[in-house]
């Protein structure tokens, strides 16, 4: 397949995920439901056609989805790219699509325990938090966060020094509201 073929098959996907790679925040609240509600129901009828966009290995989609995840719409969207499995591409004989979404996965995953972080907003903290909750039911998202980087991160994030802790108002409640979300993905590890 050549280059102007490859950009002519994705040239809408293209167009709708501008939405996404857009680095404004806040995202609109009313268009961001619009766009998981879309990207649903892709993901229910033309799986197959949207995987190899969504984890290519150029595709920045997962990476802008992340970076908007304190929308609960766009978060409920990660989660159901974290509950895509391997076997989906695999069915298309695509080996290295199933390796990428892998790979993708595990990703999501280390990102989402940095979104626990104080520097982070309470959004970012609970809709992370609520999709790591969620993703711990799986045997291998559950051996890729409970890795001792991941879990240095979280007892960082649950239990700081008092040096860390913020001073200011404002950055004390953040570093609350991530104590908390940290301390709820300990919970459920443990």
């Amino acid at each position: 397949m050549t280059v102007e073929e490859k950009q002519s098959k994705f040239m809408l996907l293209d167009r709708l995920m501008l939405f996404i790679r857009q680095q404004e925040k806040p995202l609109n609240d009313v268009l961001a439901g619009y766009f998981s509600k879309l990207m649903t129901l892709l993901i229910n009828r033309k799986q197959k056609s949207l995987l190899p966009y969504i984890f290519g290995e150029e595709s920045d989609v997962i990476d802008c989805l992340l970076n908007h995840v304190y929308q609960k719409s766009i978060s409920e969207l990660v989660t159901k790219f974290l509950n895509i499995s391997e076997d989906t591409a695999k069915a298309g004989d695509n080996s290295a699509l199933a390796s990428e979404i892998k790979r993708q996965q595990v990703n999501i995953l280390v990102t989402l325990v940095d979104k626990l972080g104080p520097d982070n907003t309470e959004e970012d903290n609970l809709n992370a938090c609520s999709i790591l909750q969620d993703a711990l039911d799986t045997k291998e998202f559950y051996s890729v966060v409970s890795r001792r980087t991941s879990l240095s991160k979280l007892l960082e994030f649950a239990l700081p020094s008092s040096s860390q802790e913020g001073t200011e108002s404002g950055n004390l409640k953040t570093s609350t509201e991530s104590q908390n979300a940290a301390l709820g993905v300990l919970t459920t590890l443990v």
